[in-house]
């Protein structure tokens, strides 16, 4: 089993009191965790894209403290097992909290056919050490 998720809690969140903090994403990665062992099944995990110049509602989605959560929860993701580093793969090295413009759809949110494939590759490479 494979989960990407987070960032649309950090990007859909519209002001600091829907903001859930580092610990209460991680709380929820866990959780998640904990099912797919009761399940028998293998979590792999990925960290958190960056998404600053996306736009939510026509504000923008990014800002400094979900920036932060951003970096707390891909900081904890890295320690754990079976984790994908997306945000390494697609993030612009000049800028770390933007997509790199050929991984970009051109929404600052979501890749493009490139990074998908990328990504696609990546995340095959992870599920085969245990197929």
């Amino acid at each position: 089993m494979f989960s990407l998720i987070g960032v649309n809690d950090l990007f859909q969140a519209e002001d600091a009191g829907e903001l859930p903090d580092a610990d209460e994403l991680i709380a929820a990665l866990d959780c998640l965790d904990e099912q797919a062992v009761q399940l028998g099944c293998t979590l792999f995990r990925s960290t958190l894209a960056p998404f600053r110049g996306s736009v939510n509602r026509a504000k923008p989605a990014w800002d400094a403290s979900k920036e932060r959560v951003r970096l707390a929860v891909n900081e904890y993701l890295r320690t754990r097992p079976r984790t994908v580093d997306i945000d390494l793969i697609v993030r612009d090295p000049m800028r770390p909290d933007r997509l790199a413009p050929a991984f970009d759809c051109g929404d600052h949110l979501h890749f493009s056919p490139k990074g998908g494939r990328l990504i696609g590759r990546q995340v095959y490479e992870a599920l085969s050490t245990v197929l």
